[in-house]
């Protein structure tokens, strides 16, 4: 019987040999591509993982200033460099270098301002102009920080820092008052007892206040005035 157009084709059997030796050159040359490619991105990921290491290990060891800020030059941009800046404010902070802990804090705050380490950088700040004398400036930094940021840890030693500030600026009352407010979020923490027993020492210092004016019996009070009689016509 001979096959009409419509039934399928038979064709020939698939010689792999022939395959092969037309395309395996190109399949080789493919997988050999792919094998370098992905051969290439594990070293890779091994080299920068080996760099990551040594540049954590050298943060960890970094003593001084200078050996920070280098770090925070080579990492610009990267965690390593961020956490290496606020490092490097910290060292000075404690060598007395106030103003060159201002810088640093303030350089951090322009290279990474989305840090989540944005509000200790500005805590940071704000000590440094508490530890300088500058009590006013320091207070109104503490203040904006603490109802600035959702951050609960600098919200509440930035409460605490301006109430310490306030009453070495003499504003005795007002510091009790945030002294009281940071005992609201300093519940469990070490800054309790200090916050607590300023809190305790000013409530005896303090004069007590006057007492209220005694209330005056105005018109307002007693009620609408009584209209005066109509004039008599005298005869």
């Amino acid at each position: 019987m001979t096959p009409t157009s419509s039934e399928p084709r038979i064709v020939d059997q698939f010689n792999f040999e022939v395959f092969w030796e037309q395309h395996g050159q190109k399949i080789m040359t493919g997988l050999l591509v792919l094998i370098a490619l992905g051969g290439g991105a594990f070293f890779w990921q091994r080299h920068a993982a080996r760099q990551a290491e040594a540049a954590a290990t050298r943060l960890a060891t970094a003593q001084d200033a200078g050996a920070l800020e280098l770090l925070a030059q080579e990492y610009a941009g990267k965690e390593i460099g961020a956490q290496a800046l606020l490092r490097q404010a910290e060292v000075l902070f404690r060598n007395t270098q106030y103003g060159e802990a201002l810088r640093v804090y303030d350089q951090f705050l322009q290279q990474y301002p989305r840090h989540p380490f944005a509000p200790t950088a500005l805590l940071g700040q704000a000590t440094v102009l508490e530890a300088q004398g500058n009590y006013a400036a320091a207070k109104d930094q503490y203040l904006r920080l603490a109802g600035e940021h959702g951050n609960n840890y600098a919200r509440t030693a930035a409460r605490l820092g301006a109430a310490r500030c306030a009453e070495l600026l003499g504003q005795l009352r007002e510091a009790r008052q945030l002294y009281e407010e940071t005992l609201a979020a300093a519940q469990g923490t070490p800054w309790e007892s200090e916050a607590y027993t300023r809190w305790v020492v000013l409530g005896r210092e303090l004069p007590p206040e006057p007492p209220a004016p005694a209330a005056t019996n105005t018109p307002a009070e007693s009620g609408p005035l009584t209209p005066p009689a109509p004039a008599v016509a005298q005869p």
